[in-house]
């Protein structure tokens, strides 16, 4: 039997295929825009001519087919989403529209925000106003109905609904979260009256403190659910015509998987599913390694993705940000700039050269790609360099043109005053110092210390460039890993089903017995509503592990972390003797030791029940610490040739060792300049450093002193 994982890219569909006996096949396929699914079934058309079976033998035998795709996160981005309205409670019709005064800066960098005087909302909204309705009812803050809901009420908010050819509605009401009778009253007509139009109640996406963060979580899933929807049954469609009859399975963005209907129908945890990919392989590897602190680096074609394993797990957050809509879904913590191998390297109008975010993606790709791009790329300028082997490039299934690269960097060099090769060397440090900045965000300025830290690169250009953007971070060790080029996508094959259930039961220290039996009967019937998901599915609630937590924060604050909950029952001197003091040890682990604020009091925010399903994923069996076995010995030359690399701080032309991936064994040793190439990847080894293998296939990075500009 086979299992297949899928991850959509903005340049390439990665696509891995292990084995029952654990072996994997690799393989790539340029992402196809206009119809991605036609990229996934050529990057599975390539992988069975690796394996010698026909798609019909491969997917036939598959007993699982894992997939994450972008379908949800560009239809935010280019505003090419559903044509969605918004039902709320009379009186708050604006919502969305005011927002928070935070939303004219969300997700922006410090640079990017120094004049908000002149920064706009989202643009262009989600929902227009003139989609916007009021209804009369009130649900009060403990749940009781103030305001009934009459139906009546709704006919001529469904009559606009149709004339106006609506694709999709968002509902959320005032304290819908302690009460959702109105909101599924609101659905259960919707269903009746319109059938064909999606519908997304905040009851369902998101039950949790916070009506703005609610909301928009509702409208992202209510925008993208068609697209989502239409994309999943198509796919599921083309596959079980080619002999797949078992379920297809989505990536989601809080780090599991879960059936496409249920990502059909939440679809806004699709949102950065594919990164989230890479991060679950992190987690994976953290634990074949006994690695508990993880940098994971994701380089792609169109952007750079950064996200942390600590103490073994993903670092999540409750409030993410896309397109400054700040939402309020648990998500695992991605970090992303516009740097990837196909960031198109630009001189601004102080004649500064920029390099992203605007990006060549699969088409037409890098100049070098030969498919009519002409604008110089961070893959045209590692090709130049020396880095790219353009008969060798997907294994010589893409043939790179480096006259074309030089081409196009040509125009950019005479304008800078700079030759070809200085040009490219150029594209090459800002890419790397952005990839490097972007790093320190994410563990320096959130209290992390990366040198506590191992960095792992995966992605089609992160084997590239990651001695480089690493050289400042001075993480403890660099991994490059077997199957880097595809490694988002095996992440995936990792990552167990997994569905969870949150609400919201605010209350501040001290807590009382009555508090503590309502938190009690909260996480229960969570739990129950979770196995019953899993029953529904055909998995017994046996076999699946369940995990209960609630977000904490001293009273004042915005920001909350999540703690376990382990314990059977909950009483107010078990919330003060045992889950206080454990809160208290997350937030001075993650913020230092000195930072807690005992005084000020606690405060629970909200309850979450998580169910994960193992025996589809794939398990860690290999070793768990692979140590090199083959005594340190230099491997068989495969070539050489000459690549720049800065040297004292001048370009320098170096004879440089070219080694074949697939030949390489455990312990050897690699002492650059170095380059190691493998179907998807080039791993550069800059001068003064060295690569070992170890028995999984891993490369390690480490300096061997001296002084190293590159970065």
């Amino acid at each position: 039997m086979y299992k297949v994982g899928i991850d959509i890219g903005g340049t390439f569909t990665d696509c891995v295929v292990i084995d029952g006996e654990g072996r994997t096949t690799i393989a790539k396929a340029l992402t196809t825009p206009a119809d991605p699914s036609m990229g996934v079934l050529e990057a599975l058309a390539t992988a069975c001519r690796e394996l010698g079976l026909t798609l019909e033998k491969l997917l036939t035998a598959c007993d699982a087919f894992f997939h994450s795709c972008t379908i949800g996160t560009n239809a935010i981005i280019e505003r090419r989403g559903a044509r969605t309205a918004f039902i709320t409670t009379r009186g708050h019709e604006d919502m969305l529209l005011i927002g928070k005064i935070s939303q004219k800066v969300a997700g922006l960098t410090e640079m990017e925000i120094i004049h908000t005087s002149r920064l706009n909302r989202a643009e262009p909204t989600l929902v227009p106003r003139d989609l916007t309705f009021g209804v009369a009812e009130r649900v009060t803050w403990n749940g009781e109905v103030l305001v009934p809901l009459r139906r009546g009420t709704l006919e001529p908010i469904i009559a606009d609904l149709k004339a106006r050819q609506v694709e999709a509605v968002a509902v959320c009401l005032l304290w819908s979260f302690m009460n959702p009778r109105h909101e599924q009253e609101i659905k259960q007509v919707l269903n009746e009256k319109l059938p064909n139009v999606y519908c997304s109640i905040s009851s369902e996406i998101s039950p949790t403190f916070g009506e703005y963060e609610r909301a928009t979580a509702t409208v992202l899933n209510a925008y993208i659910g068609p697209k989502v929807k239409d994309y999943l049954v198509s796919l599921q469609a083309k596959l079980a015509a080619t002999g797949y009859t078992r379920p297809l399975l989505a990536m989601q963005c809080e780090g599991g998987t879960t059936y496409a209907e249920d990502a059909a129908a939440r679809a806004v945890l699709t949102v950065d599913s594919g990164p989230v990919g890479g991060v679950a392989g992190g987690k994976w590897l953290a634990k074949k390694y006994r690695e508990p602190n993880l940098i994971c680096t994701d380089v792609g074609g169109t952007s750079f993705d950064v996200g942390l394993i600590y103490g073994g797990e993903p670092q999540l957050e409750d409030e993410p940000v896309i397109e400054k809509y700040r939402f309020r879904i648990p998500k695992v913590a991605i970090k992303s700039i516009g740097a990837g191998g196909g960031s198109i390297a630009w001189l601004d109008a102080a004649g500064i050269l920029r390099v992203g975010p605007q990006s060549a993606g699969a088409d037409p790709g890098p100049a070098c790609y030969g498919r009519e791009g002409e604008r110089p790329t961070v893959t045209d300028a590692d090709l130049i360099l020396g880095y790219l082997n353009p008969d060798y490039f997907l294994g010589g299934a893409l043939k790179l043109d480096k006259q074309k690269a030089e081409a196009a960097l040509r125009p950019l060099a005479g304008r800078m005053g700079k030759n070809v090769i200085e040009t490219a060397h150029a594209i090459f440090k800002i890419m790397n110092a952005q990839m490097a900045d972007l790093i320190r965000k994410c563990t320096v300025e959130r209290g992390f210390d990366p040198r506590s830290f191992s960095l792992i690169a995966y992605g089609g250009a992160g084997p590239t460039h990651v001695a480089f953007y690493s050289a400042d971070v001075r993480a403890r060790r660099i991994y490059v890993l077997p199957n880097a080029t595809v490694f988002s996508a095996f992440g995936i094959l990792t990552s167990p089903i997994t569905h969870y259930a949150m609400i919201s039961r605010r209350q501040g220290s001290p807590y009382p017995a009555g508090y503590c039996r309502e938190l009690d009967e909260a996480l229960k019937s969570l739990s129950e509503k979770i196995l019953a998901q899993f029953s529904a599915e055909g998995i017994p609630a046996g076999e699946v592990e369940l995990a209960r937590s609630v977000t904490m924060r001293y009273n004042m604050q915005v920001h909350e972390i999540e703690v376990d909950i382990n314990e059977d029952r909950l009483t107010p001197e078990v919330l003060r003797d045992v889950i206080v003091p454990r809160f208290e040890k997350k937030y001075s682990d993650i913020y230092g030791t000195g930072t807690e604020a005992r005084e000020a009091g606690t405060e629970i925010i909200t309850c979450k029940v998580v169910g994960r399903y193992h025996h589809l994923a794939v398990a860690v069996t290999a070793p768990e610490r692979a140590a090199a076995t083959g005594g340190g010995h230099q491997p068989k030359l495969k070539a050489k040739r000459r690549a720049f690399f800065e040297v004292e701080g001048q370009l320098t032309d170096l004879e440089t060792a070219i080694y074949a991936g697939d030949s390489l064994s455990a312990g050897d040793l690699l002492a650059g300049p170095a380059i190691v190439e493998r179907y998807g990847d080039a791993i550069v080894i800059p001068p003064v450093y060295q690569g070992e293998v170890d028995a999984l296939g891993t490369i390690s990075l480490t300096s061997q002193g001296g002084r190293h500009d590159q970065r």
